[in-house]
Formats: structure tokens, C-alpha cells, sequence
């Protein structure tokens, strides 16, 4: 989250009811990018032995790829049938 992430310290937002909201979020993401990252295969760098990502970056990116991924029309076909329903 240093020079890669969403700078919040940098908010214009006023409302501590929506930036509390926003902190939970962000919380929320965080963390579950970090569990995420702990269920990966690690690589390593050979000469140290030493993990080359961090287990946030790692389900990081593995969110990322899953969602280039995902077929957003399948979500909107069923959102547009089920929006039918209601009306």
C-alpha cells in the first residue's frame, strides 16, 4: 500500500461517517488479500532462500488475475433478467 496503493492519507472526503466506511473497506481488501497470498505457492530467490513477494502481494496479484479474467457479461446478463422480475 506505500507507493502502489489508494493513498487515503491524501483523501478529500470531509465525512467520518464515509471515511470510516472507506477505512473498512480498504481494511477489509487488505486483509483479505493477505489470506488470499497465504494460500499461493511461494517462490523463492535461491541465493537467501527468502520469499521473492509478500503474502499481500502474492493474493494481490492473484485477485488481479482473477478478475481480468472474469466474464463481467455472464453478471450482467443475470442482472438484467432479475431486474425484470422486480419491475
Amino acid at each position: 500500500m506505500k507507493t502502489q496503493g489508494v493513498n487515503l492519507e491524501n483523501t478529500p472526503m470531509k465525512d467520518l461517517g464515509r471515511l470510516s466506511k472507506l477505512m473498512t473497506i480498504v481494511a477489509v481488501a487488505i486483509v483479505y488479500a493477505f489470506i488470499t497470498g497465504l494460500t499461493q505457492e511461494i517462490a523463492y530467490k535461491k541465493t537467501v532462500r527468502a520469499p521473492l513477494y509478500s503474502y499481500f502481494t502474492r493474493g494481490l496479484r492473484w485477485i488481479k488475475d482473477k478478475l481480468l479474467l472474469f466474464d463481467f457479461s455472464d453478471l450482467l446478463n443475470y442482472l438484467k433478467k432479475s431486474e425484470g422480475e422486480y419491475a
